[in-house]
């Protein structure tokens, strides 16, 4: 749905950061349910100020094609991390797999614990170790609202969203849209890292 580009920041006087910019792919650009979905991701992100989270920075549209600037993470997902060293013949070790879940549950209370205007709780339904970034400084981020939603919104169980080894039965269902199953997510993922 999207490509996410390296770039710099300039400021005034000189000042410059490097940023991840993330423009929708153009195969669904003029898409209106992805265009709403990154228009979601965008919306619900920028509620979102924790160290936990990729932080997102500026969101806009430039001759039709929309964007995100975000924080840049030098790093890898938690999924690349994990297979590097299985080619090495390795696997993290489990106090870093706790240190990552840990961190990864202080994320999910903060933004669970954010409101929308509308009084509503925000859910990621995609929490996976695709989604969780752990820095070359050992920071743990995680990214990726594409699918977020607020608990009140309604959704069905007919469009499933998010990695199946991740999602509990009710969401599969379309019975829940509560923060639980993120929760369920980050045990699924613990339990990958432990096994």
């Amino acid at each position: 749905m999207a490509e996410v580009w390296m770039g710099r920041r300039t400021a005034m006087g000189g000042a410059s950061k490097t940023v991840a910019i993330k423009l929708m792919a153009a195969k669904v650009a003029h898409e209106p349910e992805f265009r709403r979905l990154f228009t979601s991701e965008a919306r619900l992100s920028m509620l979102l100020n924790n160290s936990n989270i990729v932080q997102v920075f500026d969101v806009g549209e430039e001759q039709g094609e929309c964007y995100m600037v975000m924080e840049w993470v030098d790093g890898l997902n938690l999924s690349q991390l994990c297979k590097r060293l299985s080619v090495a013949g390795e696997r993290l070790p489990p106090v870093v797999s706790v240190y990552v879940i840990a961190e990864v549950l202080r994320a999910l209370s903060y933004a669970h614990s954010v409101r929308t205007d509308e009084g509503s709780v925000i859910v990621h339904r995609d929490v996976s170790p695709q989604n969780v970034m752990i820095s070359t400084n050992g920071e743990v981020k995680i990214m990726d609202f594409g699918i977020a939603r607020v608990a009140s919104e309604d959704t069905s169980g007919v469009h499933v969203k998010g990695k199946l080894r991740y999602m509990p039965p009710e969401q599969l269902r379309g019975e829940t849209r509560e923060p639980t199953l993120d929760l369920f997510a980050v045990g699924a993922m613990l339990h990958e890292l432990l096994d």
